[in-house]
């Protein structure tokens, strides 16, 4: 079973209904979304409040 990530926000920005092939993408997508917004605050400081993150999702084949 592979997966794919998704961002989870307590903000709107944008990516509530994207999926990433990657954590990697995911995490890259979160933050420009962020800047965007104009939200400029660290997003590590945001994963560590529990404001942010990326969940990985199972995929059936």
């Amino acid at each position: 079973m592979s997966e794919v990530f998704r961002v989870w926000c307590e903000w709107d920005i944008g990516l509530a209904d994207v999926v990433f092939a990657t954590s990697d993408a995911a995490w890259l997508a979160a933050e420009q979304a962020l800047r965007a917004v104009g939200i400029d605050d660290d997003i590590d400081d945001l994963d560590d409040a529990g404001l942010i993150g990326v969940d990985s999702l199972p995929v059936r084949q």
